[in-house]
């Protein structure tokens, strides 16, 4: 295998975590978003002792399971993964002249030229040993938190769906139920003023 083709595996690998971790920010907002709906609506929700009121419940009762669980799912795939990053620039020079004073020092009857071709052959396998070994490190990490990008966005489907299910009593119930008349008081400014 060449050492450009592990190459390309592990940018890959880091464009796709970048990728999921700008695909979680839609359903992080969602996640918000459907939050406000469900507490707007057990707050104007009018209780009473009633199936309308069971139902409705049960379905909210499901809504904010469903959201807790989005909520577990992206806290889980935003936790901190570390991620394998090839050498640094330094480091790798750094190998690279030691590999070719090991092998001056230790065949000193060959010729500069065999001896640091030979460093360089075994430079490009120890990279791409780096390569691979990062490469699939990261992208288990990137299946894992695709996996729990999938279930957040499973979460939030079952949330939306419950929800639609409590629309129909929600609404039945603010129909069903006036509002109280609110009372108002008019007061003359003229009359409080001090002369």
């Amino acid at each position: 295998m060449k050492l450009d083709l592990l190459k390309e595996h592990y940018f890959f690998e880091l464009n796709r975590k970048q990728y999921l971790e700008g695909a979680l920010a839609f359903p992080a907002a969602v996640l918000t978003g459907l939050g406000g709906v469900v507490f707007t609506m057990a707050q104007s929700f009018t209780y009473y002792l009633n199936p309308l009121t069971m139902f409705f419940l049960v379905f909210l009762a499901g809504a904010v399971a469903s959201l807790v669980v989005a909520f577990v799912y992206i806290v889980r795939a935003c936790h901190r993964s570390t991620y394998q990053l090839a050498p640094a620039s330094n480091d790798l020079l750094a190998h690279m002249k030691k590999l070719r004073e090991y092998y001056r020092a230790k065949e000193y009857y060959r010729s500069i030229e065999h001896l640091d071709a030979k460093a360089e052959k075994d430079f490009e396998e120890g990279m791409m040993e780096k390569y691979a070994e990062a490469t699939t490190v990261n992208k288990e990490k990137n299946d894992s938190k695709a996996g729990y990008l999938y279930r957040v966005n499973l979460s939030l489907i079952s949330a939306t769906l419950f929800l639609a299910f409590c629309a129909g009593p929600y609404f039945a119930n603010i129909k069903t139920n006036p509002r109280e008349p609110q009372r108002v008081e008019i007061v003359n400014i003229n009359e409080n003023r001090i002369r």
